[in-house]
């Protein structure tokens, strides 16, 4: 019996201690792009989107689903994003101007953010590119900056509270028949 508690007890402290990657994240990136070409009208470029997504599925295509533009000081007509996920392409996000529901990078008042490693400690922007109305191209000269801040949900997950109700459960059980044998 005391074999079985100790046990238990190693299991749930394993399970409380290790961290659940399996679903979702949510994350937000804020950007600022310090520096574009001569001639475009916008400099810095800063922005910031909020972002849930499962850092082992690719989205498939360009979506808006699970995207929240928190700010942009560009002209755009709606964002996008797209993730890879690991191994084949280490984890890039892409956000995009879209037009009617898909890509249409680099068309209109349209931009392209390329993030590596998205979902990791270390993430970077590597790649910025705005085009106007007008039809001027700007790529980012130096050093794009980059925060990414993980939005930590307030209640535990769902199966997190099932196996540790099953596990008083079962505490529960085994002691009220420890007590029966006893009696």
């Amino acid at each position: 019996m005391k074999k079985l508690l100790a046990a238990s007890a190693l299991v749930f402290g394993a399970a409380i201690s290790s961290p659940a990657n399996a679903g979702p994240i949510t994350e937000k990136f804020d950007f600022t792009v310090p520096t574009l070409q001569a001639g475009a009208p916008v400099s810095p470029v800063t922005g910031s989107f909020t972002v849930t997504f499962d850092p082992l599925v690719d989205t498939g295509s360009f979506t808006s689903t699970g995207l929240t533009l928190n700010s942009l000081n560009i002209p755009v007509s709606s964002v996008g994003f797209q993730y890879f996920a690991p191994p084949i392409n280490s984890g890039t996000m892409v956000f995009s101007g879209t037009l009617n529901g898909s890509n249409d990078v680099l068309g209109t008042d349209d931009f392209i953010l390329t993030i590596l490693q998205a979902a990791s400690l270390t993430p970077s922007a590597t790649f910025f590119q705005y085009t106007t109305a007008a039809g001027g191209s700007f790529n980012a000269i130096g050093a794009i900056s980059l925060k990414v801040t993980p939005v930590v949900a307030a209640v535990p997950e769902p199966v997190t509270l099932s196996l540790f109700s099953a596990g008083l459960i079962g505490a529960g059980y085994l002691s009220r028949r420890r007590k029966m044998k006893t009696a």
